[in-house]
């Protein structure tokens, strides 16, 4: 029993790689940016774009996509 539970969390690890690799691109390709969402559309013409800059150097937004992951 112990042998197949092994056997399954081993065959786990590339599938929860493959889940966040697909979910990175899939965020990627979706249109819009990041920030758009987390700030929100209609508020963000009164947030200051300095904070906008700082909130993607903090979750590393700024950084290539390889990077991010």
């Amino acid at each position: 029993m112990v042998r197949y539970i092994l056997k399954r969390l081993v065959q786990a690890i590339p599938l929860f790689f493959g889940i966040a690799t697909v979910r990175l691109f899939i965020v990627h390709l979706a249109p819009g940016d990041p920030m758009d969402f987390y700030v929100g559309q209609r508020f963000r013409q009164g947030v200051d774009p300095e904070l906008i800059e700082l909130i993607r150097q903090k979750y590393g937004l700024d950084q290539p996509l390889h990077v991010q992951t």
